[in-house]
């Protein structure tokens, strides 16, 4: 076989390292913290950064990709169209993630369970893209693939180890059983080791797979010149129209929407972009809080002036992003458009109502919570007597006598009335 034949485009290198990095490190590693981490405090940041991290990985080897092929999506094999898939889930699963109801909320329960889910299942077709992807380096470029499949399944192997050894400790009954579980200090240990093991597993299969992608030689470095998906320049429409089999150009770019499931792929993001711009333009921007509507008594942040500035900035992008995609002139891109503007409005409201009524549910519990004025009111003092208010400590009523009169309890303090009696010789004076 020639050089050719046996090289690996560097530019399909890249797409295969950052979409290694992505899913094995980041997206796995986010998975298990979430799940096995959150005795430590900064959990819930690591778990954010790794996903968030994972996600733009995904979507610049996705773009990479489109570079090569020199159009919008080349949807013509199951690494194609999983991979498209597995970047919609993981954009939803963000989204998903943002959604996140306050722990008031009733919603709170039935999140928690689409969130984990939505994550299982993402984990499940990156596995299967990953595979997939390995798959392909031999059918496109004659490349011995044996290697690399042999690094993803031992990288596979150890994540799915941990979670046998981690997911007992977090059953009741296997604490009873296993000593060193019993308590949680020990128990929390035990799952940091794991977890730093695992973890430093995943990095070292990365870099394997780096390496061995490499020392692979090299051709055609940056580009598909007279490849497989060289395309032609298509003519721009001035009237609205159904369908065009010749397609039509995205965004006034090389980005060709041709066939039906181009189509169907671009309305899909035009979509995702509406529902975006629309969904933050009501929540983030006039709420003036990432959340939503808080509790008074949450003293939650608002978003500084350069905060906003920025996320107005990026919304601007969106919807000038939105308006070059309608000047296609293309009818099922309009209406997808529609669509998703009409879903980030409703999913705004349904997140504004559902902080509102945590608020409420909030408000109501301390209004239960005060201390009614009938009820520690200070006792009567009969005619004749004086009355002294001496303030104890919270537990007056069980531990201390009060002579004369009974203990009146407020939540943190204590009163104890007594009655100063004219006879000194009463026990109850002495």
């Amino acid at each position: 076989m020639s050089d050719r034949e046996l090289g690996l485009p560097a530019l399909m290198k890249a797409h295969s390292s950052l979409g290694y990095l992505s899913g094995g490190v980041c997206l796995l590693a986010g998975t298990l913290v979430a799940r096995y981490a959150r005795f430590w405090r900064h959990w819930y940041v690591a778990h954010v950064v790794l996903q968030v991290t994972g996600f733009l990985l995904t979507l610049l080897g996705f773009c990479l990709t489109e570079i090569w092929h020199q159009g919008f999506l080349v949807m013509q094999d199951l690494h194609a169209w999983n991979g498209f898939a597995f970047l919609c889930l993981y954009f939803g699963q963000l989204w998903l993630g943002m959604l996140r109801p306050h722990a008031a909320s009733r919603w709170r329960p039935l999140w928690r369970r689409a969130h984990a889910a939505v994550g299982v299942l993402l984990v499940a077709d990156y596995i299967v893209q990953l595979y997939s992807g390995i798959h392909r380096l031999f059918r496109m470029f004659n490349l011995p693939n044996a290697r690399y499949f042999i690094v993803w399944s031992v990288a596979l192997g150890v994540f799915a180890v941990s979670i046998v050894l981690l997911e007992p400790t977090r059953w009741p009954p296997s604490r009873s059983v296993v000593k060193h579980w019993r308590l949680d200090a020990q128990r929390y240990a035990y799952r940091t080791r794991v977890l730093l093991i695992t973890i430093t597993a995943l990095c070292a299969a990365f870099l394997v797979f780096l390496v061995l992608l490499l020392t692979n030689q090299s051709f055609a470095p940056w580009s598909n010149d007279g490849g497989m998906s060289g395309m032609p320049a298509m003519p721009m429409h001035t009237t609205f129209f159904w369908y065009d089999e010749r397609g039509f150009n995205l965004w006034f770019s090389s980005l060709v929407v041709i066939g039906v499931g181009r189509l169907i792929a671009a309305g899909i993001l035009v979509a995702t972009l509406a529902y975006t711009a629309s969904f933050a333009l009501h929540v983030v921007m006039r709420s003036g809080s990432p959340r939503g509507p808080q509790p008074a008594q949450t003293n939650a942040p608002k978003m500084s002036w350069v905060a906003r500035a920025l996320v107005h900035v990026c919304l601007v992008a969106l919807h000038y992003l939105l308006m070059l995609a309608v000047m296609t002139y293309s009818v099922p891109l309009l209406l997808s458009i529609l669509i998703g503007h009409g879903l980030g409005a409703l999913g705004s409201n349904f997140w504004r109502s559902s902080g509102d009524t945590a608020a409420f549910n909030s408000d109501t519990e301390e209004k239960l919570l005060e201390p009614s004025a009938e009820r520690y009111a200070s006792p009567k003092i009969p005619d004749g007597k004086q009355d002294l208010r001496v303030l104890l400590n919270a537990d007056c009523c069980a531990s201390s006598t009060c002579c004369g009169s009974k203990c009146t309890c407020e939540p943190g303090r204590c009163f104890c009335g007594i009655e100063v009696c004219s006879d000194k010789r009463s026990s109850c004076c002495t």
